[in-house]
């Protein structure tokens, strides 16, 4: 049974943001209130290639789905993560989650597979820690996490 949707508003003033790796953030006009869950975007273990990962998405603004059908991850450099895990158009920027739910990429985009033997699609996630160092670099998280 859907929930029901606890709207917020974002502040357009206050986006920051960083083209090279394809994220920003917004902060809302009120705050968030108590109870939301927040990932953790410190995971324990650095991404690797062989590894399973998950999607919590809202494709195309509809309500939220978590991928879990070939979600094998097929390559990871510290710039860029490549997985099979199923997402659709709208998916940019949701949190690619290992097994703990712990945040390991941030979702960028699907992409053609030139060398796939089976599936002909793969998608592209930043790994989160190009996006902490940028939050960092920005003065919206502090290096200990907090901010």
């Amino acid at each position: 049974k859907p929930r029901e949707v606890d709207p917020y508003e974002g502040d357009p003033a206050s986006i920051v943001g960083e083209e090279t790796h394809d994220w920003a953030i917004i902060k809302p006009k009120k705050p968030f209130k108590a109870g939301y869950p927040i990932l953790s975007v410190r995971p324990t273990k650095p991404v690797s290639k062989d590894d399973f990962v998950y999607i919590i998405q809202h494709p195309a603004g509809r309500p939220k789905k978590i991928g879990l059908i070939h979600n094998q991850v097929v390559e990871a450099s510290s710039d860029v993560v490549h997985y099979l895990t199923d997402t659709l158009p709208g998916s940019s920027g949701s949190p690619v989650c290992n097994e703990r739910w712990e945040v390991v990429a941030l979702h960028h985009v699907g992409i053609d597979d030139p060398d796939a033997t089976k599936q002909a699609k793969k998608n592209e996630g930043i790994p989160i820690q190009r996006v902490v160092e940028g939050l960092i670099a920005k003065g919206i998280m502090k290096a200990d996490g907090t901010g």
